[in-house]
Order: structure tokens, then sequence, then C-alpha cells
């Protein structure tokens, strides 16, 4: 029961010791215990559970520090993951947007050139109209021509037919004349007859 007593009051001591060592007192351990305690059993634990204890504190330490590193690496890689993703987003938007330009102004392009096909039919068709219209109005004067030569010549010959029978008239006997009045008369006839069968 002493024994343990003893071993109680040893574990106290060293405890002692310890929290004095932890603040670095190593006076205040030969203050409180004497010099010699500095030599003791007691106090080689002391600085040997204090070295442990400081060895686990840093242990935890670096634990905590390669914990927080690991957690933010993961921070950094989710992070660059996001980052990758909204530029691959931001990329497909732009691709988008791109493609609908794009769009746009082949939609444009292609009414710009029915608009220019429908110009150039407009305006042959113009031409065209044009063309044919001279073309009318061209026969539509030489026809007139033609009729106005027709007249022309026919009025002529009759006048010249006219002035021959006055010279007959003038030159011939009664009776030639009533000959010559019959043949100008059948003459008259037949040419009538000609133009009938022409038309």
């Amino acid at each position: 029961m002493a024994q343990q007593t003893q071993d109680d009051v040893d574990r106290e001591k060293a405890a002692q010791m310890r929290q004095m060592l932890a603040a670095e007192n190593r006076e205040a351990v030969a203050h409180r215990f004497g010099e010699d305690s500095l030599q003791s059993a007691e106090f080689r634990q002391a600085e040997k559970d204090l070295a442990q204890q400081r060895s686990q504190a840093r242990k935890r330490r670096e634990e905590a520090m390669a914990g927080d590193a690991d957690v933010a690496q993961e921070q950094v890689a989710e992070q660059a993951a996001q980052q990758q993703r909204d530029a691959q987003m931001e990329a497909q938007a732009e691709a988008q947007r791109q493609a609908e330009l794009e769009a746009q102004r082949q939609a444009e392009a292609e009414r710009e050139a029915q608009l220019e096909r429908e110009q150039q039919r407009q305006v042959e068709q113009t031409q065209q109209e044009q063309v044919e219209h001279q073309h009318e109005e061209r026969q539509t004067v030489e026809a007139e021509r033609d009729r106005r030569e027709d007249a022309t010549e026919k009025q002529e010959k009759e006048e010249v037919q006219q002035k021959a029978e006055r010279r007959e008239v003038k030159e011939q006997s009664p009776s030639d004349m009533f000959s010559a009045k019959a043949r100008a008369a059948r003459e008259r006839d037949t040419q009538d007859q000609d133009r009938g069968l022409g038309r």
C-alpha cells in the first residue's frame, strides 16, 4: 500500500515536472524539487513524456496540415474541374451562337439571291415585252406602208388607165368608144375579182 502511494506520489511529481518543462521552465523544477531532481528518474520520465506529447502534438498538427492540404488540393481540383466545365459550357454556347449567326447569314444571303433572281427575271421579262412590242410596231408600220404603197400604186394605175381611156375616146369613133368602155369595164371586173381572190 505504501509502495502504491509512493508510485502515486512519483507520478504526480513527474506530472508536475512535465507541466513545468512544458513551460520550458527547468529552473522552476530545480527550485521546486531541488537541483538533484533534474537527475532523477521522475525528471527523465517527465522529459520522455513531454517529448512524446510534443511528438504526438506535432504529428497531429502535421496530419491536420496534411488533411488541410488534401482538402485544399481537392478544392483546387474541384475549382479546376468547375472552371473546365464552365469553359466547355461557354464554348458550347459560343459555338451555338456562331451556328445561329451563320444560319442567319445564310438565310439572308439566300433571301438576297432570291430577290436578285426575281429582279433579273422581271428585267428579262420587261426586255422581252419591249422586243415583242417593237416587233409588233415594226410589223404594223410595215403593213401600213405596204397598204399605202398598194393604194398609191393602184391609184397611179387607175390614173394612167383613165388618161389612156380619155385619149382613146378622143381618137376613136362612137362605136370604138363603146367597145373601149366595155373592155375597160371588163378589165375592172377582172381586177376586182383578182383582188377578191387575193384576199
